[in-house]
């Protein structure tokens, strides 16, 4: 017969793994490429860009609360470069470099709304003559619903990720209309 103590220990244990934080996912945060153009042939910015400093990420710890690693952002911002075809090829000598700086993850609202806000400060450079293309902040706004995930970390987690998506899809957007 097990005591009521170890019956204790067992419940806890498993309410603290499901509580558990992860972080982002990264493909999570890389828009869909049927959503959203390709760049154009005849676009400067047409397989030129380069990823450079990318920063401003913290990696979520295991009890804390779910956040965006830099190599998460870093890889989701250099997938969405490659499907949308901005993305230097390794044989390819980039013209621009793209540097992200992850300002800020703000909660909107309530935790049970799980709506969260996300600025990234983009900075694209052309890289003969250092001349300065765009500097500006970029906002993405994400949330998931208590129907979606009951778990306050959970529902954390997949509000950042659809507004990180919701981010470089918007600098998507932004390079686009760069001529």
């Amino acid at each position: 017969m097990v005591s009521n103590g170890r019956r204790l220990v067992a419940v806890l244990g498993l309410c603290l793994a499901m509580a558990c934080a992860k972080g982002a996912e990264t493909l999570e945060m890389v828009p869909a490429t049927d959503t959203l153009r390709r760049a154009s042939a005849f676009s400067p910015l047409y397989e030129a860009v380069a990823v450079g400093k990318v920063g401003g990420g913290e990696e979520t710890e295991a009890f804390g609360r779910s956040q965006v690693g830099d190599a998460q952002f870093e890889q989701a911002l250099r997938l969405a470069l490659l499907n949308h075809e901005f993305l230097a090829g390794d044989d390819t000598v980039p013209a621009y470099r793209l540097d992200a700086f992850l300002v800020e993850l703000q909660q909107e609202g309530s935790s049970v709304t799980g709506s969260l806000k996300s600025a990234v400060r983009y900075r694209l450079v052309r890289l003969d003559g250092d001349a300065v293309v765009f500097d500006a902040i970029g906002e993405g706004v994400g949330a998931a619903r208590i129907d979606e995930a009951p778990l306050a970390a959970t529902r954390r987690r997949l509000a950042i990720e659809r507004a990180m998506r919701d981010n470089i899809a918007n600098l998507l957007s932004r390079l686009r209309r760069v001529s």
